[in-house]
């Protein structure tokens, strides 16, 4: 055991006198060659092995690299050059006019005219002509001539952050009253001619900015004015001020959005047609501000919406039991749910709102109506539940229930013996309040972009009324069909369905029938493609002549055929 140590200790001095007499320097290496690692055998000293650092000094190290290329054995695979096939772009055209021709000297015009692309501006006009004079048939007047003409034109100036917008239109309507059925039990007339008739002139301008993406004009997405006036041949008068606004406000991590917007109009009735009321005399104004706040959720299978409508309404009346102030607000909750994400989808809420029911908005619901008709506001709540989905790529379907209660609901009254003298020979507005149980569906397909068809239909049932719902259909229903055969003559065919309708209250007169019988009208339209450019069409209008009332006393035109050619430019 001591010859071990004595050893031991003799070779620790050895080495560091050896170390005193050649201290550590810098060491240069030179690789020359790929480094090879190995690995060699593990081999236990000791148990316990015990750790010492034999210098506290680090060796400085100096190293070069040297790059070297390696063989790379991939061949990859040559490319086929792009096959450039020269395709020919469709001429976009700017203008287009449609002339017309048919029966019962039925003339027809429609022309537009559109600026080319451009990234600063844009800019359309458009103008369009129907008339015709007679095609009635079995009524005590031997025309009944009615025109619908139409000027307008739009500019858009496009900047970095929004669009604006500026456009001006004019309508000159004119339609007769000619509804005097030939009745077995009125002897007939030989004076009557040309029955009275009315013009209708709207003038309109308005103008609008719209953000060109979100944020650019902040919490505001779109801004809109307009102004129209309204007047007819027999001196009412309407001036009409709209304004309407949508903003998008943040809150947190969930936006507010909010429609804001207002209207004041104002109607003036002077003179009054044949067998009206004095009383009709009067002027009316209404203020209206409308404010819409509400809320969107959507998570990955649904979406929730949450709003409320609200309205304040100032009515000024020349007869002052009719001036009040009313404020009215309505839920605006909708719900929807994928149940087939891509596929079916159900929708499910409630929504209310309210109409103006302006000199405008009834005539052009209702050009037969007397001036002097006195405007309220009708307000209608829905309470609805929808599912609509695809049922292949090319057909989709929409089916739909629900409560519609409407107060104060617009609806077109004549008097039931309107063929005598003292009663007037257009139609007057009550308001009525009328709640209607529905269910309506729909279908939608495309074939290749080649067969278009649709179809819908509406079955309703008026639960509750303050009166009868004047000519309002118990069921409804139109189809749609067009189809283009090589690219030269393109089909198509349509119908409308209306149901039978109650017209008055049959005990004020059993000489006629107060309920107006169900009708069916068709139409058919055949276009020629030339070319790109021209095209001719007939059109068949009426094509069943079905004899039927659009309202009590105003009958249906009969067949008509309208002839005319199409040309782009």
């Amino acid at each position: 055991m001591k010859v071990k140590l004595t050893l031991a200790l003799a070779l620790v001095l050895g080495g560091l006198s050896a170390q005193e007499k050649d201290p550590l320097g810098q060491v240069v290496v030179s690789v020359t060659d790929k480094y090879r690692a190995q690995i060699k055998d593990a081999r236990k000293i000791l148990e316990n092995p015990s750790y010492s650092d034999s210098t506290t000094e680090k060796l400085p190290v100096s190293y070069t690299l040297k790059s070297f290329a390696l063989p790379v054995r991939i061949q990859p695979e040559v490319l086929k050059p792009a096959r450039v096939v020269k395709t020919e772009v469709p001429e976009l055209y700017k203008g287009f006019v449609k002339l017309g021709y048919g029966l019962y000297n039925t003339a027809m015009v429609d022309a537009y005219y559109n600026s080319g692309r451009s990234s600063q501006y844009s800019y359309g006009f458009a103008a369009k002509h129907f008339s015709t004079q007679s095609g009635v048939a079995d009524i005590r007047y031997d025309e009944n001539p009615m025109s619908r003409n139409h000027v307008g034109g739009f500019f858009n100036r496009y900047y970095k952050d929004f669009t604006w917008h500026i456009a001006a239109n004019m309508d000159l309507d004119k339609f007769s009253y000619y509804g005097q059925p030939e009745l077995d039990f009125i002897s007939p007339d030989s004076t009557l001619n040309n029955g009275p008739y009315n013009w209708y002139r709207r003038y309109r301008v308005e103008t609008n900015i719209k953000e060109s993406k979100k944020k650019n004009l902040g919490p505001m997405n779109e801004f809109g004015l307009a102004y129209q006036n309204f007047n007819d041949n027999y001196r009412s008068n309407e001036n009409d001020i709209t304004f309407r606004s949508l903003w998008d406000i943040p809150a947190n991590d969930q936006n507010l959005n909010l429609e804001f917007n207002g209207s004041w109009f104002q109607n003036t009735f002077d003179s009054i047609p044949r067998g009206q009321d004095s009383a009709n005399f009067f002027d009316q104004s209404f203020f209206q501000l409308q404010a819409k706040p509400y809320v969107s959720f959507e998570k990955e299978d649904y979406s929730f919406d949450f709003g409320l409508n609200l309205f304040l309404v100032n009515a000024n009346d020349s007869r002052q039991a009719e001036s009040k102030t009313n404020l009215y607000f309505f839920p605006e909750i909708t719900f929807r749910y994928k149940i087939v994400p891509e596929i079916l989808s159900l929708k499910s809420g409630v929504k209310g709102s309210l109409t103006r029911n302006t000199y405008a908005q009834t005539t052009a619901a209702n050009p037969f109506v007397l001036p002097g008709q006195s405007s309220t506001p009708s307000r209608d709540l829905n309470i609805f539940l929808a599912l609509d989905g695809i049922l292949s790529s090319s057909l989709s379907f929409n089916v739909e229930t629900g409560i519609r209660n409407a107060r104060n609901r617009q609806l077109f009254y004549r008097n039931p013996r309107f063929y005598s003298d003292p009663f007037p020979y257009g139609m007057e507005v009550i308001f009525a309040d009328v709640a209607t149980l529905y269910v309506k569906g729909s279908l939608e397909g495309n074939w290749n972009d080649k067969l278009f068809a649709s179809l819908g239909a509406e079955a309703r049932s008026f639960t509750e009324q303050s009166d009868i719902p004047y000519h309002l259909p118990n069921f409804i229903a139109n189809a749609d069909v067009s189809y283009l055969y090589r690219q030269k003559i393109r089909l198509g065919f349509g119908l409308d369905v209306v149901g039978p309708r109650e017209t008055f209250v049959q005990d004020l007169n059993n000489e006629i029938p107060s309920r107006l019988a169900g009708y069916v009208d068709a139409h058919l339209n055949l276009e020629y493609i030339y070319n790109s450019r021209i095209s001719a069409f007939i059109n068949l209008q009426n094509l069943f002549n079905s004899q039927y009332d659009i309202y009590l006393g105003f009958r249906a035109q009969s067949i008509n055929a309208v002839f005319g050619f199409n040309y782009r430019f």
